[in-house]
């Protein structure tokens, strides 16, 4: 659904709506009942010119913006995981082609600049 947020949009408005309802334990109105029932049709009616679409000549369709976006936060864990493992294994591979300056003594710069400008 990621690709159609309108139709995302609808089936989380109906999931808010059930996931309320199921908390607190109380069956819906006839109201809500009509208006979950609406939302459904539009989700059915929106698929459905999807269906119609693909079985159509192909051509590009217009993506609408993407304004929210919802993610397992496994899924998360996982890509901060990952990004985190390569950061640390590229950092390890340039540190370990540069060249180390070797230590100086407590107050003497280690390029040896101080040497140099006592002679």
């Amino acid at each position: 659904m990621v690709k159609q947020p309108g139709i995302a949009e609808l089936a989380h408005t109906a999931e808010g709506t059930l996931t309320t309802h199921r908390e607190a334990g109380q069956p819906l109105s006839k109201e809500q009942g009509s208006e979950l029932l609406g939302l459904l049709d539009e989700i059915a009616s929106r698929l459905s010119a999807l269906d119609a679409a693909a079985a159509g000549p192909a051509r590009p369709l217009a993506e609408e913006p993407l304004e929210t976006l919802r993610v397992e936060i496994q899924e998360m864990d996982s890509l901060l995981r990952t990004v985190t493992e390569a950061g640390v294994a590229a950092r390890r591979r340039t540190q370990g082609t540069r060249r180390r300056r070797p230590p100086s003594r407590f107050g003497e710069p280690a390029s040896g600049s101080a040497r140099r400008a006592s002679r």
